[in-house]
C-alpha cells in the first residue's frame, strides 16, 4: 500500500533496510525516497508487528545519502492500536505522512545547518554522550562503543581533526549506532534529533551567567 501511494506521488524508493524482531513477528524499516536534495534524501520510517504487540507507526524524516543515517524530525505520529477499524484508516495515515515527507525534508537542511555551526570538544562529546545513556536512556553500553568507534574511523564524519568537531558528525555518528535497534526504534531517533537539535541551540555562559558569543556550545546547569 505505501508503495503505491509513493507511485502515484512519482517517489520511488531508492534505498531500504529492515530489522525483524520477536522472530518475524515485528519489524522496523527506513525507506531512503527520491533522488534528494544535497547530502539528504527524503525518508519514511515505519513500523509494523504481525502479532499486534505494537502499533503500527509512520515518521517522515531524512536519510544522509552517502552513510544511509536517518533522520526523524520531531514525534513519531499517525499511531494507532491494532483494531479492527485499523485497515479504514491506514489509507489516510500513509496519505499524511507522504505530504509530509516534502517539508521535512526542507527541516532537516535547516537542522543540519544548525549542527554544522556548532563547535564541539571532547568534554563536550562525553557529556551528551554520558546524557543520552545515562540522563535520557537512549543509548545502550554496546551503543557507545560503537560511536566512540565511529568518531575515531568513520569515512564521513570522523572528528580526529579540530576541523570536524562539530555537532552534525557526532549527531551522524550516533546515528550510526541506531542501526541495529529494537522496536522503539523510531520513537529513540525522534527523541535523539530533538536532543542534539536543543544541544545545538543552546548558548555557552560564562560564571556570570552571560552569554559568549563565538564559542563552542556549552552547558546551561
Amino acid at each position: 500500500m505505501i508503495t503505491n501511494n509513493l507511485e502515484e506521488k512519482n517517489i520511488s524508493i531508492i534505498k531500504e533496510r529492515y530489522q525483524m524482531f520477536n522472530h518475524g513477528e515485528s519489524m522496523i524499516g527506513f525507506l531512503g525516497l527520491g533522488k534528494g536534495k544535497g547530502p539528504l534524501q527524503m525518508m519514511l520510517g515505519l513500523r509494523n508487528s504481525y502479532d499486534k504487540s505494537r502499533s503500527i507507526a509512520l515518521a517522515a524524516g531524512a536519510m544522509v545519502i552517502i552513510c544511509s543515517n536517518g533522520m526523524l524530525l520531531g514525534d513519531v505520529t499517525y499511531m494507532r492500536k491494532h483494531t479492527g477499524e485499523v485497515l479504514n484508516d491506514i489509507q489516510t495515515m500513509i496519505s499524511n505522512s507522504i505530504d509530509s515527507l516534502v517539508p521535512t525534508l526542507y527541516k532537516a537542511h535547516k537542522d543540519m545547518e544548525i549542527m554544522q555551526k556548532k563547535d564541539v570538544n571532547p568534554t563536550i562529546i562525553s557529556q551528551i554522550l554520558g546524557e543520552l545513556f545515562y540522563k535520557e536512556e537512549l543509548l545502550k553500553i554496546t551503543q557507545l562503543s560503537v560511536v566512540k568507534k565511529e568518531i575515531n574511523t568513520s569515512k564521513n564524519f570522523s572528528m580526529l581533526n579540530s576541523s570536524d568537531m562539530n555537532m552534525w558528525n557526532l549527531y551522524n555518528n550516533v546515528t550510526e549506532s541506531l542501526k541495529k535497534t529494537n522496536m522503539r526504534g523510531l520513537e529513540t531517533q525522534s527523541k535523539i534529533h530533538d536532543y542534539f537539535l536543543d544541544k545545538s541551540s543552546v548558548k555557552t555562559l560564562n560564571i556570570s551567567g552571560e552569554v559568549l558569543q563565538n564559542e563552542p556550545i556549552g552547558y546551561i546547569s
